[in-house]
């Protein structure tokens, strides 16, 4: 049988094994992160990192620690520009609502016009830190390295990360401890560093999930028979 990861009915990754071969398979993907083009080649790397241990190693403990791993490497800076860069088409020249590639490609026209993208392009950035919203932080990748600017990584990790990997651990761990995991990683996350007694901690495999609500059922109250008491009362 095939290792098959289904998260709904047009999300899902599995084994592909053609021509009879059921050795030599290769992994493939639909509707996931994985396959799509406006993410950061940090997420597609640790989906990828995260299937090959669910679909050919099948260790969900496995999973958790390369997932881990790719976290601990975003938060204290080994992970390249370029591996952070997420890039988003030009679709039109106005649009209604404040777009992040779109206010970068209006400041590249101010300061380089040459440099500027034409409609139809895909616009590449990576979000820096700094005090404004999200739209203005997001910056050419050879402006960020030429100024030295600061990468904001919080973003990477609950936008590129957590958000999509929590779709894939909670059908393996739980709400729960799914929820315990990014929380220590968060911790990690916050001192740039990962205390030993949390970095290795790996969720139990369904061990210990969320505590379900038990509802007592209502009693429904007893139902009198019309027809018996109306015999009933038909004899007195």
């Amino acid at each position: 049988m095939a290792p098959f990861f289904l998260l709904s009915k047009k999300r899902y990754a599995g084994m592909l094994f053609a021509g009879g071969d059921n050795i030599n398979g290769k992994q493939s993907f639909t509707g996931l992160e994985i396959v799509r083009r406006d993410n950061c080649k940090l997420l597609k790397q640790t989906q990828t990192e995260f299937f090959q241990e669910i679909l050919q190693n099948i260790s969900p403990e496995g999973a958790a620690r390369s997932l881990l791993k790719n976290i601990k490497d975003l938060m204290t800076g080994k992970v390249p520009l370029e591996m952070l860069t997420i890039s988003k088409k030009l679709a039109k020249a106005k649009y209604a609502g404040n777009q992040i590639h779109v206010s970068l490609n209006d400041r590249i026209r101010e300061r380089t016009p040459a440099l500027a993208y034409s409609v139809g392009s895909r616009v590449p950035y990576v979000v820096v830190a700094g005090p404004g919203p999200l739209y203005e932080r997001g910056e050419n990748p050879q402006f960020v390295k030429d100024n030295f600017l600061a990468i904001d990584r919080q973003y990477y990790f609950t936008k590129q990360i957590m958000g999509p990997m929590t779709r894939l651990l909670v059908p393996l761990f739980g709400h729960k401890n799914t929820k315990i995991f990014f929380e220590r990683a968060q911790q990690g996350a916050i001192h740039i560093h990962f205390k030993s007694n949390k970095e290795d901690w790996i969720p139990p495999l369904l061990g210990e999930e969320e505590e379900k609500k038990v509802t007592k059922k209502r009693k429904a109250p007893p139902q009198k028979n019309n027809l018996q008491n109306y015999f009933k009362k038909s004899r007195t």
